[in-house]
């Protein structure tokens, strides 16, 4: 019976770490600066673009606001102001601490998380890279329609062209970005999390091939369900 008591919690152990399950409880820690009035917080776990989870309500006492779960692996989570249903979406994996410095909960910071770091890190990239030029074609434009000179159509009708040009270029090289970045990092949950964001990634062949190079832990992590499911037409 000893033997066996044994073997059952080696099984088990194993079980845990092929499937990525890292039981262990861990906290958010958060506080409010003096230039905000948030007096409660919607914490939400997400699941796709077509559904959130809720969580809990988390009432601000003194400016601070804590709160503690059981995680069995790393996943996306927001928090959301009820009052205007702005919100700041963060991936918790480790007792990390928030910091909300104005009314403007989205403007919100995430600290000691590392795979949080990790997206703000790609999110950043990605801005620079594909959409700053855009919103930059976008300011002349604007611009150019507040001086409402008949002279500035041709300038406007050129930009217009341009950003149309530019926008497509971006759709394509983000679509590299991205593919490139979860081939490199395919031990990563934010490779995983690129590929799951909306819910219906599973649709797209290059996504599903993509995603049969991930590392086992992160194919069975609960975010993979959706490749093995029928909607997502990769059943084994």
């Amino acid at each position: 019976m000893k033997h066996f008591k044994i073997s059952f919690i080696l099984l088990y152990f194993l079980a845990s770490k092929i499937s990525g399950q890292q039981l262990g409880i861990y906290s958010i820690e958060g506080k409010t600066l003096l230039s905000s009035n948030i007096k409660q917080i919607t914490l939400y776990k997400y699941k796709s673009v077509f559904e959130l989870e809720f969580i809990a309500n988390l009432d601000i006492n003194n400016k601070v606001f804590f709160y503690t779960a059981n995680l069995n692996e790393p996943d996306i989570y927001l928090i959301e102001n009820p009052t205007d249903k702005k919100f700041k979406s963060f991936v918790w994996d480790k007792n990390i601490e928030i910091i909300i410095h104005s009314d403007n909960i989205s403007k919100a910071v995430i600290l000691n998380s590392p795979l949080d770091t990790e997206k703000d890190r790609f999110d950043s990239s990605v801005q620079s890279q594909f959409f700053d030029p855009i919103r930059q074609i976008d300011t002349l434009i604007s611009n150019l329609k507040i001086i409402n000179d008949a002279k500035n159509q041709n300038k406007i009708d050129s930009l217009v062209k341009e950003r149309s040009k530019k926008i497509d270029w971006s759709k394509k090289e983000y679509a590299n970005f991205k593919k490139k970045y979860i081939i490199n990092n395919k031990n990563s949950f934010y490779s995983l999390l690129l590929l799951t964001f909306t819910g219906s990634e599973p649709m797209d062949e290059e996504n599903r091939i993509l995603f049969e190079g991930l590392s086992p832990i992160l194919k069975n992590h609960s975010r993979a369900k959706i490749y093995y499911s029928p909607a997502g037409r990769n059943v084994p």
